[in-house]
């Protein structure tokens, strides 16, 4: 497992997750959104700006709301073998 906040991919960053949380999110604002994952707006506006990827707690957010995208999320934020 890599250690610290670096990584390719551990960090579910990159268009892919944009892309996913773009589509979840659909025509709700940002700030809706993020509250109904339970997330700080600002973390979802710093992952869309390609600030900061996704991180645990986004996709552990993503998983409780959305359990039946369960493998398109896991496939954003684990690596490849």
């Amino acid at each position: 497992m890599m250690q610290g906040t670096g990584g390719a991919r551990r960090q579910g960053s990159g268009q892919g997750m944009v892309a996913l949380l773009q589509e979840l999110q659909g025509s709700a604002r940002a700030s809706v959104f993020a509250r109904e994952l339970g997330i700080a707006h600002s973390t979802l506006v710093k992952v869309y700006a390609g600030r900061r990827g996704a991180g645990r707690k986004v996709v552990a957010a993503l998983l409780r709301r959305y359990p039946e995208r369960r493998n398109d999320i896991l496939s954003l934020f684990l690596p490849s073998d």
